[in-house]
């Protein structure tokens, strides 16, 4: 017997609450079932299980429903103490109540009347009754169940008692009991020998009885290894089924015998019902579980001459003599599971035990004489073994059985005496007669067919082969027949046209083709090794070596290869990297990449799968130390791998001393990264990519002096500039008792709107831009156009009329200061005359004149002049001026660019009004600054390098005896006013402390 599921619904969860399955109930045609599930009322589709309807009528949970004879209603009762009547529309249409919680509901298989039973008393209502009659019991009633007449109601108490009610409520009979609690009970639907109606009663002591009408129990109280939760008849009162604790649903004989589990679920079994006039039964479970399962009841039979014996109510056996139709029963009390009939021999397999039979008048010949017609069996022999098997025979001394491809012989003791293993599964077997322990054995397998096919078509015989294949529907083989056949045909020496299979062909040619077809059969059946012997002995090794490769066979092939020498055992060894990579077996593949020279695929697999000692081993051989591309890529994979050491010998042999720096940086490894530019410097192309990462990470060690070297020797004087501004700005401190009014005044100024007064504002001598206050940019104190540097003096924090400039690139500081300390050329680029009235004229060329006083001569430059009259520092700022330099502009303005000067600007400006600040340190290249207006005198500290108005440091420096900024004493060591002046004819001249010749 087979259980099959023919469908499963489960109630999820809600708000983290579980759903019990507390009772079924199928309509009387079958066609519909209805389950208590929660506080709903759920009406399904019996044949595939859609969810017809959902009911809401109760508030509590619902405890019992049932269907009435009719199928026109149904009820539902539970435990808000309502019960409802439900049309089969699934519309209520009568309600009414209790005092307590509804516990079983039971229509009655005659009539209308319904019986609703609690825990203190049941009532009994029908259609034409205006009220519902109730009476009161002893103990709560758990079930319930109408006898198949009507006339008698069975009611299960707690107390473990079972009264006997008729059909208006009176007590008929009380079965006192245990007092273990009486959870189910089911009345057979069949009567045998015109007896009274039998009473299956499952209680929580572990036992199911049986009770008569008259309250007398049948037999013994059957033990249980559960506690039943519910049970019903089922083929029309034939077996019981019973479902219970274990969270199993079991089929019983109707006289509690277990015979088969139906199914194991994953919690408890609260109800179990029989589909009517169906083989289908619904389970339901404590998990909310509903599930209906289809049993199926195979044949088991078995036939010998005129005897015929099969299996009834999968207990009995029936024994049928054919000719005088004589039968005989042999009840066992279990479940059948196979039986045989041989001569006077019946074997029987029960589910723990096989039991052999003989004829009771048994002279050793059953077909003889009044042997031939007795029919009264006894037992010969119990083998009390469990012997799986699919078939099962008997012969005079022994029985075999039948388990797929086996064959095993025992005697009568249960003793195993032989075994035969079969190349194919076992289909039939049976017994052809013979003398006692003698007897023949036909066995028919499963490729019968197959096997006469691989026959026919070995002799060449390609009908009865296609024949044969097109019996056991195999359309891969016959196509391959046809492809033989076609061969045979068109390689047949001057046979193209011989159609006849039987004759025998001569000839050299024709017995190679034979055996080339041969190899091919043999191929095709899984006998390699002797297809490749036939394709060598026919001159055919290559393709002895394909077939080896299309199988993936490839030691055969390689074996095979070197043992007849032909073939290229590389190309096997790449064919078979090829393969192992397309099954994803990486390992195997890096090997035989490796094996066939292709290093660099094979470190490729190693790498990306991070098997890096593998890839260090391949690195080492001796195939692989010259190959650049495989050390290449070997290095990266460790950097990845975090493996450095063997990614820094990996550079080593390549001598990629770039790519090994870029490591010891990427590592901080900055002595070793040091090291090796000092030592390589003619090999390394770019010594800032060294010496800026070393810097930056001496800045975060604190190590400010050792970075500004390494900024130097990376010649990036810009970070150095960038460094020490970063640290004169860190070493800035507000007090903090200032912090609040700074902070304060801060937002003041935010929060009002923008309305200094011009004259206030600052303005920037480079793109004579006036700017606001703050700068809105957030840059700083520089031009909001051209991002100019404001440089203030250090007593009254005044912008002062400088602007910054620098020589050219090629040109050298000391090359720039040299062209600064010359005077300019009266004859560089006009011709001036003068006159005796004091005018002097200059001529241009191009047609234009200039006269102008002696006087001016000390304010205006007298060389290197445009006809437009600038000279060649404004010439030098309009081009590279920035637009947007009116007062409300706000935009965000380019990076600030030094203005640079070439040697003929630089030659033409006067000494006097220009300021070098040097500084101690070569990191740092000196600064130089022009001064816009000549006549505001310009102090320039030579300690602390601050400008100031002359004025301001000479009232400073005689009220304190020493700079304002730096608190130097040194009178010697300060500037004469850097000006110009009315002793422009004098001889000397001081810049910066240093006395210039004309």
């Amino acid at each position: 017997m087979r259980c099959v599921l023919a469908w499963s619904d489960k109630v999820p969860e809600r708000n983290g609450e579980k759903f019990i399955v507390q009772d079924v109930a199928f309509r009387p045609d079958g066609s519909q079932i209805v389950a208590a599930v929660g506080t709903r009322v759920l009406v399904y589709d019996a044949v595939d299980g859609t969810l017809m309807h959902s009911l809401k009528g109760h508030k509590g949970t619902v405890y019992s429903v049932d269907y009435s004879h009719d199928g026109k209603r149904f009820a539902s009762g539970g435990a808000d103490n309502v019960v409802i009547i439900w049309t089969d529309k699934a519309e209520g249409i009568l309600k009414y109540t209790h005092n307590d919680s509804i516990q079983q509901l039971a229509y009655n298989p005659q009539s209308q009347c319904l019986a609703s039973c609690t825990a203190s008393d049941f009532g009994l209502w029908a259609p034409e009754q205006k009220s519902v009659a109730k009476h009161k019991v002893v103990a709560k009633i758990l079930s319930a169940c109408w006898s198949k007449d009507g006339q008698l109601l069975a009611l299960g108490l707690l107390n473990g008692n079972i009264t006997l009610r008729d059909k208006m409520g009176a007590e008929k009979r009380l079965i006192e009991r245990s007092n273990a609690p009486v959870w189910a009970l089911a009345w057979s639907p069949t009567q045998e020998d015109d007896s009274s109606d039998i009473l299956a009663v499952g209680c929580w002591d572990r036992t199911l009885s049986f009770y008569t009408q008259s309250g007398v129990m049948q037999g013994k109280a059957r033990k249980l290894a559960f506690n039943p939760t519910s049970l019903t008849y089922f083929s029309k009162g034939k077996y019981l089924l019973v479902g219970g604790t274990n969270c199993k649903a079991g089929l019983y004989t109707k006289d509690g015998i277990f015979l088969v589990g139906i199914c194991e679920q994953e919690s408890w079994v609260w109800a179990i019902k029989a589909r009517p006039k169906t083989n289908f039964v619904a389970v339901g479970c404590e998990d909310g579980s509903l599930s209906i399962y289809c049993l199926v009841f195979g044949t088991v039979h078995g036939i010998y001459q005129e005897r015929y014996a099969y299996r009834e109510h999968l207990t009995d056996v029936i024994v049928q003599h054919l000719m005088t139709e004589q039968k005989v029963r042999i009840k066992t009390r279990d479940c059948v599971k196979k039986l045989s009939v041989y001569r006077d021999r019946l074997a029987v397999q029960l589910s723990d035990r096989i039991i052999i039979y003989e004829l009771a008048g048994n002279n050793g010949a059953a077909g003889s004489g009044s042997a031939a017609y007795d029919m009264h069996y006894r037992v010969k022999e119990r083998i009390t073994k469990d012997l799986p098997c699919s078939l099962l025979v008997v012969t005079s001394l022994n029985f075999i059985l039948c388990q797929k491809q086996k064959l095993q012989q025992y005697d009568f003791t249960g003793r195993k005496e032989r075994e035969w293993v079969l190349e194919s599964l076992i289909r039939y077997i049976k017994v052809t007669g013979g003398a006692p322990g003698r007897e023949g054995l036909l066995v028919g397998l499963k490729d019968d067919w197959r096997l006469l096919a691989w026959e026919a078509l070995k002799n060449m015989r390609f009908s009865v082969a296609r024949k044969a294949f097109i019996r056991v529907r195999d359309v891969r083989y016959i196509e391959l027949v046809n492809a033989l056949e076609q061969t045979w045909r068109q390689q047949l020496p001057q046979g193209g046209s011989n159609n006849n299979e039987d004759e025998e062909i001569g000839g050299d040619g024709a017995k190679k083709v034979r055996a080339l077809l041969q190899a091919e059969i043999m191929a095709h059946q899984g006998k390699f090794p002797l297809a490749a012997k036939l394709f060598a002995d026919c001159g055919e090794p290559a393709r002895a070596i394909k077939m080896f490769a299309d199988l993936r066979m490839w030691d055969e092939a390689k074996r095979f290869a070197t043992a007849r020498q032909a073939g290229d055992v590389q190309q096997l060894v790449l064919a078979q990297a090829r393969w192992a990579e397309d099954v994803q077996d990486w390992r195997a593949a890096a090997e035989m990449y490796a094996a066939s020279g292709n290093f660099i695929r094979a470190g490729e697999i190693l790498g990306e799968h991070g098997w890096l000692d593998e890839l260090l081993e391949l690195t080492r051989k001796p195939e692989a130390v010259s190959n650049s591309k495989l050390l290449t890529l070997a290095a990266n994979f460790f950097l990845k791998g975090g493996q450095f050491a063997n990614a820094r010998d990996m550079y080593l042999k390549l001598g990629d001393l770039d790519a090994l720096l870029q490591m010891h940086i990427r590592l901080q490894e900055w002595e070793e990264a040091v090291r090796l530019a000092d030592k390589h410097r003619e090999s390394v192309r770019r010594p800032d990519e060294v010496f800026v990462p070393y810097a930056q990470w001496l800045v975060t060690q604190d190590r400010f002096d050792d970075a500004l070297e390494a900024y130097t020797r990376a010649q990036r004087p810009d970070q150095c500039c960038r460094l020490l501004r970063q640290l004169i700005d860190n070493a800035m401190k507000l007090r903090l008792d200032w912090q609040p009014v700074v902070e304060c005044t801060a937002m003041t100024l935010q929060a009002r709107p923008y309305a200094d007064r011009e004259e206030l504002l600052p303005v920037d001598y480079r793109s004579s831009t006036v700017n606001p206050l703050l700068n809105p940019n957030g840059t700083g104190d520089v031009c909001i156009n051209s991002g100019h540097p404001f440089v203030r003096s250090f007593v009254s924090f005044e912008n002062l009329p400088l602007v910054e400039f620098q020589p050219e690139p090629e040109i050298s500081d000391e090359e720039a200061e040299q062209l600064i300390q010359m005077y300019p050329n009266d004859s560089a680029g006009s011709s001036n005359k003068r006159q005796s009235d004091g005018w002097r004229e200059t001529d241009y060329g191009n047609g234009s004149q200039s006269m102008k006083l002696d006087d001016d001569d000390n304010h205006e430059p007298t060389d290197d002049s445009n006809k437009d009259g600038m000279d060649l520092f404004e010439q030098a700022l309009n081009r590279q001026a920035t637009y947007g330099s009116s007062v409300g502009h706000r935009s965000t303005a380019a990076p600030y660019r030094v203005l640079q000067l070439d040697a003929r600007t630089l030659r033409a400006l006067r000494p006097n009004d220009v300021f070098i600040v040097k500084y101690p340190t070569r990191a740092l290249r000196p600064k130089y600054y022009k001064n816009m207006i000549p006549e505001i005198k310009i102090h320039l500290s030579p300690h602390c390098r601050r400008f100031f108005h002359e004025e301001d440091f000479e009232f400073e420096y005689l009220k304190a005896g020493h700079c304002p900024c730096c608190q130097m004493k040194e009178l010697e060591a300060l500037n004469p006013p850097a000006h110009g002046g009315d002793n422009d004819s004098s001889d000397t001249l001081v810049l910066n402390g240093v006395k210039l010749k004309k």
